[in-house]
């Protein structure tokens, strides 16, 4: 009895130690998807995500040279307290967050990392684009009427004031958006045996729809760039802006209908259309000022330079009329 007693309790002890392993193997193998740590896990490991970042340091460092640039020109050559440089400066930040953006989709979808893809992708673009809208808007308004009839809303606190008032209805619906439908980020499981993966609680159409306000300032940016073609003003920037803007519908279009109309991953298309977008306002807009910057090592300079390359300002001064139309110092960057 006392062996049988042994085999049985033998048995019990080896039939426990086994179901305790087969259970352990078992929440191995299938353990659910956890949601990765913000910073624990990039995409990085792919040959997008480093062309991805790569582009957008380069470009972010490209923003921060221009900026330090423009502010070291414009205070110790042109010294001008009386043009509206600041919108200029806002969309060269605009086209800094955009670059920044760009690496909110190479990192792993996460609680706060969705809540930045959904608050920068309409704010973002409203800031770049609202500078441009009111930049087209000022040089249509001078091309028609006369400059002195133009200076009390020309200056840099009008201007930021009206870009703030522009930039409202986006933040709101951002807002609004983050309080009815707070981000979040889900496991997503792939047919065909893939490993799970996690995405952003938001769709393709929601993205999409949040963009609707920033079509609206892209519309109207290229109707009154359109109208101001005509004009000199500015060293013909008016014709720059409509140049960038057409471009950026484009790429924003095309962006669109990748995500859309074809299968290919939402990451990678929506980063390359951040990148393609910010890098097309850099070129197109920026760029030429800083080549016109680069011919006038100084005032006195002016009389070299032909007269396609004189900047035609329209801010308010002591100056006379004509003197105002071909005065660097008056030139909005």
């Amino acid at each position: 009895m006392d062996r049988l007693g042994m085999s049985v309790v033998c048995l019990l002890v080896l039939a426990l130690l086994g179901q305790q392993s087969s259970a352990q193997t078992t929440a191995q193998t299938t353990a659910p998807a956890t949601t990765p740590d913000i910073l624990s896990d990039l995409t990085g490991a792919t040959p997008w995500a480093l062309a991805v970042m790569i582009i957008a340091a380069q470009g972010a460092l490209l923003c921060i040279i221009i900026g330090f640039y423009f502010c070291y020109r414009l205070d110790n050559s042109f010294k001008s307290r009386e043009s509206a440089h600041c919108l200029g400066y806002i969309m060269l930040f605009g086209c800094f967050l955009m670059y920044g953006l760009a690496y909110a989709y190479v990192i792993h979808p996460h609680e706060i990392v969705c809540g930045v893809r959904r608050v920068g992708m309409g704010f973002i673009h409203a800031l770049i684009f609202a500078p441009m809208l009111l930049k087209a808007v000022r040089i249509w308004r001078v091309s028609r009427r006369d400059l002195d009839e133009l200076t009390p809303m020309s200056g840099n606190r009008a201007q930021l004031l009206f870009t703030v008032l522009l930039l409202l209805p986006e933040i709101v619906a951002v807002v609004q958006w983050l309080w009815i439908v707070p981000p979040s980020a889900k496991i997503v499981y792939p047919s065909g045996g893939d490993p799970a993966t996690t995405a952003c609680g938001t769709t393709t159409q929601d993205l999409i729809m949040s963009l609707i306000y920033v079509m609206f300032l892209m519309f109207l940016t290229l109707l009154f760039s359109l109208l101001a073609c005509p004009s000199d003003l500015n060293m013909s920037e008016s014709r720059f802006i409509f140049v960038g803007i057409v471009f950026s519908i484009g790429c924003m279009v095309a962006w669109m209908c990748c995500l859309k109309l074809t299968d290919f991953p939402e990451d990678p298309v929506i980063a390359i259309g951040l990148l393609c977008m910010a890098t097309i306002v850099v070129v197109i807009i920026f760029l030429p000022k800083v080549c016109l910057l680069c011919r006038l090592s100084d005032d006195e300079d002016l009389e070299e330079l032909p007269m396609s390359y004189m900047p035609n300002g329209y801010s308010s001064g002591t100056l006379d009329r004509e003197q105002r139309s071909y005065s660097p110092r008056n030139y909005d960057y």
